[in-house]
């Protein structure tokens, strides 16, 4: 959803909902082929549901500078903070992709972060974008 509305009217950020990645670990022995189409799939999918976001707000701007916090809520076995920037690549390069910021050299910082969901069908990852 897009965030408030800032002094000047546009949006202060963004924040999207997305599926858990199907990009591998990185400790996964996969070929490379398997990897490639997993992070064409993710980048296909962040910038289509950001650029959906961008949409419902008729005043966005690309971000000239940005902070995100990624939150990976999961069940079971959560994985190492550490490793969670390697999974959701994708999904920041298909913001990239989708127009909300020009390059990602933008991004100022990252936060990782992990919350336990209740149930099996709570699986998600949850990237908040704001502007700095």
């Amino acid at each position: 959803m897009a965030g408030r509305k800032r002094d000047d009217g546009t949006a202060d950020g963004l924040t999207l909902t997305l599926p858990p990645p199907t990009m591998p670990g990185a400790n996964s022995r996969c070929h490379w082929r398997v990897r490639h189409k997993a992070a064409r799939h993710d980048r296909y999918v962040a910038a289509t549901l950001a650029l959906a976001e961008m949409r419902k707000s008729a005043s966005w701007q690309r971000m000239e500078g940005a902070s995100l916090t990624v939150t990976w809520r999961g069940r079971g076995r959560l994985p190492d903070p550490d490793n969670i920037g390697g999974r959701t690549k994708a999904y920041i390069d298909g913001l990239t992709d989708a127009g909300v910021w020009a390059d990602d050299s933008v991004v100022r910082s990252i936060t990782f972060r992990t919350e336990r969901a209740e149930r099996m069908c709570d699986r998600c990852v949850i990237i908040e974008a704001r502007r700095t």
